[in-house]
């Protein structure tokens, strides 16, 4: 059965943290003018949302 949590995960309790050159590269494409922090805060926020909509689901499968 599969545990949905990365070998990285399961050892340390942590989800993996990219490094913020590869990141920023990433996030930031065309919009060089928006202060970097605040990309990446927005960016954290939309993918705290997406792990939170994702663990609300699994437990209401797991209900049924």
């Amino acid at each position: 059965m599969a545990t949905c949590y990365t070998p990285y995960q399961l050892v340390n309790g942590l989800h993996p943290l990219m490094p913020t050159k590869y990141v920023m590269s990433a996030i930031l494409g065309d919009h060089n003018d928006v202060e970097p922090t605040i990309m990446l805060t927005t960016k954290i926020i939309k993918l705290e949302k997406i792990q939170k909509n994702k663990l609300e689901t699994q437990n209401n499968v797991g209900a049924n």
